[in-house]
């Protein structure tokens, strides 16, 4: 009888432990897991402005309708010289040699290229040979009908003022003041184009 008491207090010990949640010695500590580290915040690349893009892109060389490559409407004969440097720009004898309205040529244009200058004023650029492209992708050589087919709604047509069936294709900048204009002969080709602001754009005889 005596003997069953220490029997009955250990069961009881180690009932009274596993009630308690004690750990079992023989199993490790379950290891901790450290919070994640947050990836460091990094700014958003700025937008460009697309259309300041567009601009430029287009001012690097050949016309556009701002002007032509470096050379804006509106520029002093000094200003066009120190913004088309390293290149030269000269005036031809016998073409436009009033100081009123004078041409200048780029020394790399093989006559392709006319610059036009009234009133001390860059205003318009002629364009003679198939070497150079419009904005839009127009030239020397296309139709009239591939030249309403490539500006559409933008363009309005007049008739030539000295040769009959010929055509004056004349298509508005879609910002800013520029004017492209192509001149066709009676076959309805391309023989020349040109760009600046009105009304020097629109002059039939050049500086006359």
């Amino acid at each position: 009888m005596h003997r069953s008491i220490p029997i009955l207090i250990c069961t009881s010990a180690l009932l009274l432990a596993a009630c308690n949640g004690a750990p079992d010695p023989a199993t490790p500590p379950a290891a901790s897991t450290p919070a994640a580290t947050p990836a460091p915040a990094t700014s958003a690349p700025a937008t460009p402005d697309a259309a300041a893009d567009a601009r430029v892109a287009l001012s690097a060389d050949g016309p556009h309708w701002f002007g032509y490559g470096q050379l804006r409407w509106g520029m002093t004969p000094e200003e066009m010289q120190a913004a088309f440097q390293p290149g030269t720009l000269s005036r031809p004898a016998g073409v436009g040699t009033d100081d009123t309205c004078h041409y200048l040529v780029p020394g790399n244009s093989a006559g392709d290229v006319r610059l036009m200058v009234e009133e001390g004023r860059f205003v318009r650029a002629e364009f003679l040979t198939p070497a150079t492209t419009a904005p839009g992708g127009g030239q020397v050589g296309w139709s009239a009908a591939r030249v309403r087919a490539t500006y559409g709604a933008a363009l309005a047509e007049t008739p030539h003022k000295y040769e009959e069936g010929a055509l004056y294709l004349r298509i508005k900048a879609p910002e800013g003041d520029g004017v492209l204009l192509f001149e066709t002969d009676a076959s309805g080709t391309v023989t020349r184009w040109r760009m600046g602001v009105a009304p020097q754009v629109d002059y039939v005889e050049g500086c006359a």
